[in-house]
């Protein structure tokens, strides 16, 4: 294949009528127009039209740095997409032995009495008892503290569940002092990524796709459980879908910072049509894996495809939608939980201001589950402070148990900067209510009947990061020097990217401002 350059169309139709006036080369970058890329066969001279764009087709900042050559990665990421991948799922005997080989027997046995003597009985049970259901997370430096509350957190509400916690050994080792007081005490197998290129977003597809358990919880190491989600294996949802996935705040209907809408150029990239309903958000995954192995192998072409046009494009942001889309393009069945965030943080009656630090997620029936506090990191510092102080909640009489379904247009979240003396805060917008204000509560998070739940996960996480090592603490210092100086640049710099943003391309100076803020709040 060759390129042969951008195609230029009318109307913001890239099947409109040509606008040969503005057509490009290869090597020139997108403009902010509708058209498509040309690219032909070199042997039989067909000629193919792909990156069909309209003028929304991209995120707003992308076409500075996408031209027409990216359309052969385009075109062989969609060939190799619908391929199966080259890796394989470990045989349940293969999981046993690794159970057996990570678990620490002394614990194990305790836990598998504990199981039985609830009235389990493991012949009734296809897979072996051990590596049924457990919950999998992902560890490095910076979080190491944050894990350990977590897990610690699990157990203080009754959860028995082996835990799996996954690290890379260019970022520590199995002998991190955290590590061997959870393997030691807390049924955790601590496995190792043995694949070198693994890194940032991609960790968590190889994790649950090598996960030792056929059903697993995977939970991200700031997600709070208000309760011992092991429920959750039974639930009818769980039994009937064998995936249960939650919400993010944007949908299609509303603004939403990541492009995802009807007219991106997503769908044609993964060939499936446009689906409307809320994008994800993968703090807390649940799966049987031996049920979706179909689905997960594509999950894995999405995230390690090379070359990898979803990352180069922004086509998606990071883990969080590849997993729905995964299961969507293998017609493969999962449940969406249909009760959209509340979020947790801040309240200033003075100003009026809602600062929301954490996204409150809910179990099937609508009950808070988990609180995953994205905004403010668990790092076990001594000085530590609560910030789940207020909870809001999108709570119209039309939506009395807060389904998703009804009036979406209204539940809008927005992001500021540097309010109530926190670097982001995520509110739900209610100027856009017009005089349905009431639509939106703001109540004390105490009414929730968890308002001690984030002090005992703080008290927990300093736990943890009291067993560091000296130098252990060290990293762990250097790592909070540099977060603080890179959240200072982003702000410094923030101002004047937005002005050369509206220069370089012909947007509303709102909109801009709108997915500035919401991307860089997310990053």
């Amino acid at each position: 294949m060759e390129c042969v350059g951008w195609r230029a169309t009318h109307t913001c139709d890239p099947y409109g009528l040509r606008d040969t006036y503005k057509d490009l080369s290869c090597d020139q970058m997108l403009p902010r127009s509708a058209g498509y890329c040309e690219i032909r066969n070199r042997t039989s001279g067909q000629v193919y039209h792909v990156m069909r764009s309209t003028c929304l087709g991209w995120v707003w900042n992308t076409r500075r740095k996408i031209q027409c050559n990216d359309a052969l990665g385009f075109t062989e990421f969609s060939i190799r997409a619908a391929q199966d991948p080259s890796q394989k799922f470990a045989s349940i005997e293969e999981n046993v032995d690794t159970f057996m080989q990570f678990s620490n027997p002394s614990l194990t046995d305790s836990v598998l009495k504990q199981i039985r003597s609830n009235g389990d009985d493991t012949k009734t049970y296809s897979v072996p008892i051990e590596i049924q259901y457990g919950v999998v997370m992902v560890v490095y430096p910076r979080i190491v503290a944050g894990v350990y509350g977590i897990v610690r957190m699990l157990r203080d509400l009754g959860c028995t569940l082996p835990v799996e916690v996954w690290y890379h050994p260019r970022e520590m080792t199995a002998e991190h002092s955290v590590l061997i007081h959870l393997y030691s005490h807390y049924n955790v197998l601590i496995r190792v990524i043995d694949q070198e290129d693994i890194k940032t977003f991609a960790t968590k597809s190889y994790v649950i796709f090598h996960s030792t358990f056929e059903n697993i919880l995977f939970l991200d190491s700031d997600n709070i459980p208000v309760r011992d989600p092991t429920f959750l294996f039974q639930s009818k949802e769980f039994i009937e879908y064998g995936a249960i996935f939650w919400p993010d705040f944007w949908h299609p209907r509303t603004e939403t910072p990541f492009n995802i809408h009807s007219q991106s150029v997503l769908w044609e990239i993964l060939d499936m049509p446009y689906i409307e309903m809320f994008e994800q958000e993968s703090g807390q995954i649940l799966i049987n894996r031996r049920r979706h192995e179909k689905a997960l192998h594509k999950l894995w072409t999405y995230t390690f495809n090379k070359p990898d046009m979803l990352v180069k494009l922004d086509l998606v942001y990071g883990d969080k939608d590849l997993f729905r889309l995964a299961w969507i393009n293998t017609t493969s069945p999962f449940f969406m939980i249909p009760h959209v965030v509340r979020l947790g943080g801040l309240y200033s009656v003075a100003e009026d201001f809602f600062c929301g630090l954490a996204m409150v997620q809910h179990d099937p029936d609508g009950k808070i589950l988990f609180l995953h506090r994205n905004q403010v990191k668990l790092n076990g510092r001594s000085d530590q402070k609560t910030v789940l102080t207020h909870i809001q909640t999108f709570a119209g009489k039309f939506e009395e148990e807060h389904r998703v379904q009804a009036h979406v247009q209204n539940y809008r979240v927005k992001c500021k900067f540097h309010r109530l003396g926190q670097t982001s805060c995520f509110h739900l917008e209610s100027k856009t209510l017009g005089n349905n204000g009431d639509l939106i509560q703001i109540l004390p998070f105490s009414s929730t009947g968890f308002g001690d739940i984030e002090q005992h996960a703080i008290e927990r996480s300093i736990e943890g990061r009291k067993l560091l090592s000296r130098e252990e603490e060290s990293l762990m210092m250097k790592i909070e020097q540099f977060d603080v100086n890179g959240s200072g640049l982003i702000a410094h710099y923030f101002a004047s990217f937005v002005d050369e943003a509206v220069k370089t391309v012909d947007l509303d100076t709102s909109f801009v401002v709108f997915a500035l803020e919401n991307a860089a709040c997310r990053n």
